[in-house]
């Protein structure tokens, strides 16, 4: 790499205005002191519909560097580009080159698993992770999503390094709130505002699909004349995969039906008035776990496409209920 000049070079507690004005931390503040290093483990191959949302997902693995220190090790299912890494070493962003760790050497094999598991039959990898570890360090697997597949890596890493391995999240919680349905329901109960709309509960056949669609169809009738427009959300599905945008036509309301008809992925859907889209806001928050401290380290804009497919975020959010939606990210994470 070339040499680089100190003035270039970012402190990890840079913030922005926009950060400072609405109170954003650091990420790296989220990571712990010089005595802890993080295994980020990022890649949506976590999912467990990755499948359904494959066409569409982001799989590069250059993002899972930004969050890392130098001494962190990142664990990516394809090579990073070089040139990216360069110019992320500029600013003093990502972690050491010799300390990104290819969990497959096989493109199609990394597209068909996840990459905990990938780590898990690699024992080149596995063997990279422990030379990387220092004996004195507190380690912390940092996943794109805590699953059971991300629990199982922490127990083979506890065994392999002979000390206790902390997974940065709980897959029970996760898995419930990755249900919209679920969601919902805390939002309500903590007062948070949401659309008006119908939690739809779906009766499924031997085949594995739904076996009557009137449900839906009473929702849509009820919401549609609201707006003109409903949105139905099947309560798991990541980037849009299970997202249906209907329109006040009986040709719309047809093609969401069938549509609906063909999948075997929800059984619950939300059906809710559709609102005009002004912004999308993201509101990351991290829940330390040893005391439950909550801070917000990141809001941007979503990027959506005209059926609402995650596209790229944009940066600051441009959002002017900000403040309140930072109070009610807040609430739910508590």
């Amino acid at each position: 790499m070339n040499r680089i000049h100190k003035k270039e070079k970012l402190p990890a507690s840079y913030q922005t205005q926009f950060d400072r004005d609405n109170g954003i931390s650091a990420i790296t503040e989220t990571l712990g002191g010089s005595e802890v290093t993080q295994i980020f483990v990022h890649s949506v191959t976590s999912l467990d519909n990755i499948a359904e949302i494959a066409p569409t997902a982001p799989v590069y693995p250059e993002r899972s560097v930004l969050s890392a220190r130098p001494d962190d090790i990142v664990c990516v299912s394809k090579k990073v580009d070089e040139d990216y890494l360069r110019f992320l070493y500029k600013f003093g962003i990502g972690p050491r080159q010799e300390n990104i760790v290819l969990a497959s050497e096989s493109a199609n094999q990394s597209s068909l698993m996840s990459l905990s598991d990938l780590l898990i039959s690699n024992d080149k990898a596995l063997s990279a992770i422990q030379g990387l570890v220092k004996p004195n360090k507190k380690i912390i697997l940092n996943p794109f999503i805590a699953t059971r597949k991300e629990f199982k890596l922490a127990a083979t890493l506890e065994s392999l390094l002979g000390k206790k391995v902390q997974l940065l999240g709980n897959p029970d919680i996760v898995d419930y709130a990755n249900h919209k349905h679920s969601v919902k329901a805390k939002a309500l109960e903590l007062g948070v505002p949401v659309c008006e709309g119908d939690i739809v509960e779906l009766d499924f056949g031997d085949a594995g699909k739904p076996v009557d669609l009137k449900p839906i169809r009473v929702a849509i009738d009820k919401y549609i004349h609201k707006t003109g427009r409903v949105i139905i959300r099947g309560t798991y599905g990541a980037s849009g995969s299970s997202v249906f945008i209907v329109e006040n036509n009986p040709e719309s309301v047809e093609k969401a039906l069938s549509d609906i008809a063909d999948r075997t992925s929800n059984k619950i859907y939300l059906v809710e008035v559709m609102l005009k889209l002004v912004a999308s806001p993201n509101i990351m928050l991290h829940v330390e776990p040893d005391n439950g401290r909550v801070l917000c380290v990141s809001v941007t804009d979503q990027i959506l496409s005209d059926n609402l497919m995650h596209d790229g975020n944009v940066y600051p959010s441009s959002a002017k209920t900000l403040t309140d939606m930072l109070n009610s990210a807040w609430e739910m994470s508590k």
